[in-house]
């Protein structure tokens, strides 16, 4: 008659039995040691460079979110703006990074199947991958183009608005340490170059509407013909970004051009100096500083206006013989063709509806001041609404912001008299 398995284990004697145990136990120890040394000596294989690169990337972006968030969350009892931005932003860094970090997963699956950790994260580059990504689908890049053009309208109000160009409305006192300068305006562009652009956008306005309610807009940054190089070499930089071969050296170079040169201007917006401390707001109106950036917003809502339009050339001559449903449906499908190109469009729509908003909120505050006809504001913002799903809100962001420049320093006059 046949021996089950449980009867013959029975049938062992109990010393055999617990040296088998101790034995399997052995084994299992010595396969999980040997597993662990495997990925240490990983670990250990992967170069200086890598790990330095990756960490000082993430270290960074924490940093710069941890600031905003833990400011906005702060501002939740002092301001409804912050109640409507601050659930933006969350949302829109929840969707764009779960898409990224989908990205990344598929990045390492088509990388090598039988490439190691230690190979992915030494030849590999996320950064020049990503736009690789979302520039080899023209269909696809009419999109991302919209949104690399409105970072730049983004970091322009940032570099303009800046808690170091507000003071108290007493005479006393000004901007304290964290909230100076380079120290803050650098932590919100940084988090929309590292993080989402809609993220510092929806985060920046939070803050300005705490600011606001305590100092006023004494300052515009100083404006020199660098600036409009920088921001002018930075659009056509976005424009000239597909027709350059992937695999090359220039395509990285170029990318990391882009970034610096919107950077640049940041990286100046204090002064010589970290902390500004204006110690009167007498001096609230500066012309020729009002006029330039000013002029800034209508050169930025031009060239963006141009590379919208060649964008868009581009694509109709792809698009000829088709519909309007079947271009719909054509432009729908490019958004799904990979997760960076899914994150980038929900991006662009958070960056769009935060734009939306914030239109609405200035003319409302123009209106209530005076300083903005009722009707001429309904206006603005009915045209504002219509015109950005036609010409961009990249065109229609910087287009407004320099109209607003006309009025908003008479409200700033107009809270110093006040105060």
């Amino acid at each position: 008659m046949a021996t089950s398995p449980a009867s013959f284990v029975v049938a062992i004697p109990a010393s055999s039995q617990s040296w088998i145990a101790s034995t399997h136990l052995l084994a299992s120890h010595g396969a999980v040691a040997t597993m662990e040394s495997s990925f240490l000596s990983q670990l250990r294989s992967i170069p200086i460079k890598s790990v330095v690169s990756i960490s000082l990337y993430f270290l960074t972006f924490g940093a710069c979110l941890t600031i905003a968030l833990s400011r906005a969350l702060r501002s939740l009892p002092y301001t409804i703006a912050a109640w409507i931005y601050t659930p933006i932003a969350l949302a829109s860094l929840y969707i764009t990074w779960t898409e990224i970090f989908k990205f990344i997963e598929n990045d390492y699956q088509t990388f090598g199947g039988n490439s190691t950790l230690t190979d992915y994260l030494t030849e590999s580059d996320w950064f020049d991958a990503a736009y690789v990504a979302v520039t080899r689908n023209p269909d696809g890049w009419w999109w991302s183009v919209q949104l690399l053009n409105v970072a730049a309208v983004i970091v322009a109000l940032i570099w303009s608005e800046g808690v170091h160009h507000w003071a108290r409305k007493t005479v006393k006192g000004g901007p304290g340490l964290i909230r100076a300068g380079l120290g803050s305006a650098l932590a919100y562009v940084l988090l929309g170059f590292l993080g989402a652009m809609s993220v510092c956008f929806a985060s920046f306005l939070v803050q300005r509407s705490v600011i606001e309610r305590t100092y006023v807009l004494k300052s515009s940054p100083r404006l020199t013909p660098s600036v409009f190089l920088l921001f002018g070499f930075y659009v056509l930089g976005v424009a000239y970004t597909p027709y350059i071969e992937p695999s090359s050296v220039l395509f990285g170079v170029n990318l990391k051009l882009l970034h610096l040169a919107l950077l640049l201007p940041v990286l100046g917006a204090a002064g010589p100096v970290l902390i500004h401390r204006p110690k009167t707001i007498t001096s609230t109106t500066n012309l020729s500083s009002q006029k330039g950036i000013e002029s800034l917003y209508t050169f930025l809502a031009i060239a963006n206006l141009v590379s919208y339009g060649f964008a868009t050339y581009q694509r109709w001559q792809d698009w000829s013989g088709l519909n309007v449903p079947e271009i719909l449906q054509r432009q729908a499908d490019a958004v799904y063709d990979n997760p960076c190109q899914v994150s980038i469009t929900a991006d662009l729509a958070f960056s769009g509806l935060i734009a939306v908003l914030f239109l609405a909120s200035e003319v409302r505050k123009g209106v209530k001041a005076g300083l903005v006809a009722p009707l001429h504001g309904f206006l603005v913002v009915f045209g504002g609404m219509i015109a950005s799903p036609i010409v961009g809100i990249a065109v229609v962001l910087p287009a407004f912001l320099a109209w607003r420049e006309g009025w908003v320093r008479k409200e700033v006059g107009a809270k110093s008299k006040a105060a």
